[in-house]
């Protein structure tokens, strides 16, 4: 249930790539590859954190709008 959850709302299609970007900004160029890849991933977990908190601040509006999730 909770991998179905991610799957649908924090594609990595989208957020890896995102998070990859955000983590390239945030480094003296050219980084080290251990570093970018420690500060994607932390990227990548702040972007699903604010994702969920986004999901949990709009819970009863979507019950409204769509019952079946």
């Amino acid at each position: 249930m909770i991998l179905a959850y991610l799957h649908e709302r924090i594609p990595v299609s989208f957020f890896g790539p995102l998070a990859l970007v955000l983590a390239a900004c945030a480094l003296a160029w050219p980084p080290p590859p251990a570093a970018l890849a420690l500060t994607a991933l932390a990227a990548l977990l702040l972007l699903a954190q604010f994702r969920i908190w986004d999901d949990v601040a709009d819970r009863r509006s979507d019950a409204v709008t769509h019952p079946d999730r």
